[in-house]
């Protein structure tokens, strides 16, 4: 179908539509091919950190989802520790 107004005899035929249709299909394109994403892995792997029932479940299910609580660790403690001790201090006080 085409859209457009007559002139004339002739009708003219507007070029924004066949551009919108275009660029909303190249938007979507790249909206699924962004959602795809790749699995996210480990970067480091501590065998002392991981416990002991769930790595042989993991072990014997390797393509298995599994629960888990990730726990982060600072790099860069300030003031020997204390900043991050009232950071948690208020963090507590906060949800309370």
């Amino acid at each position: 179908m085409t859209v457009g107004k007559w002139v004339g005899d002739d009708m003219r035929t507007g070029t924004l539509l066949p551009l919108a249709r275009t660029i909303a299909l190249l938007l979507t394109v790249l909206l699924i091919a962004a959602s795809l994403g790749t699995p996210a892995e480990a970067r480091s792997f501590d065998e002392s950190k991981i416990d002991v029932a769930l790595a042989q479940r993991a072990a014997s299910n390797p393509e298995g989802q599994f629960a888990v609580i990730v726990r982060g660790s600072a790099k860069h403690v300030g003031r020997g520790g204390e900043a991050s001790a009232s950071a948690a201090d208020r963090a507590r006080d906060t949800i309370r």
